[in-house]
């Protein structure tokens, strides 16, 4: 049975400067280069060896995977599906511009309506992820490792496993930075989350 690992990309600049998240392109802290480490050293510990390794090309997410990369001399290749929802004009902003200058109260969710100007919609997110599914997800012959970002991530997961995305109204799967999830697919042909965002191999670091 192959498996697909997905990594949220570890603590990037933007988590500790005020910024906001999505296309906004910061690089790791130096505690998520820290926890990068960490991360590819519990994949090897998970008798993870031979398989494709697949970035977003936002600079957190390829810098995780040179971690990675560089503990399996792997080759990776950067895929820009896998990128972050885009916040539009929020993009390099603050998140105190971007509370300001949102289209709708943020904690009202909007399937079909960007937060703000230029961004992407819900939906758009999830069809996007849903194309991700079908270009490599589904026709891997090798183990698969993914990193990515925390709501790109939960769209990801939550089609794989079927959770329509109007149902995304109603739930979400929240991951933390250097998070692990496996996915496979069961011996009856069903698509299996085995476990969600791990995060123990990460209980050692403390910010230098």
């Amino acid at each position: 049975m192959k498996k697909i690992y997905i990594v949220q990309h570890c603590q990037s600049e933007h988590h500790i400067n005020d910024l906001t998240g999505g296309s906004t392109d910061t690089p790791l802290t130096a505690l998520g280069r820290k926890q990068a480490v960490a991360v590819a050293k519990e994949l090897k510990s998970m008798g993870l060896h031979d398989f494709h390794l697949l970035s977003s090309d936002l600079t957190r997410a390829t810098m995780t995977a040179e971690a990675i990369q560089e503990v399996f001399s792997q080759d990776m290749t950067l895929v820009k599906a896998l990128r972050e929802i885009h916040n539009g004009d929020a993009m390099n902003q603050t998140k105190q511009w971007a509370q300001a200058h949102a289209f709708y109260d943020a904690s009202v969710f909007e399937l079909d309506r960007p937060q703000w100007r230029n961004a992407e919609t819900p939906r758009a997110l999830y069809q996007r992820m849903k194309q991700v599914i079908q270009d490599y997800m589904t026709t891997q012959t090798k183990d698969l490792v993914i990193v990515s970002h925390g709501v790109a991530i939960a769209y990801l997961i939550s089609a794989w496993l079927g959770i329509s995305v109007e149902q995304m109204k109603h739930s979400f799967l929240k991951g933390h930075a250097g998070g692990i999830s496996l996915l496979a697919v069961s011996p009856l042909g069903q698509n299996t989350l085995i476990h969600f965002n791990q995060t123990s191999h990460l209980k050692h670091l403390t910010t230098p």
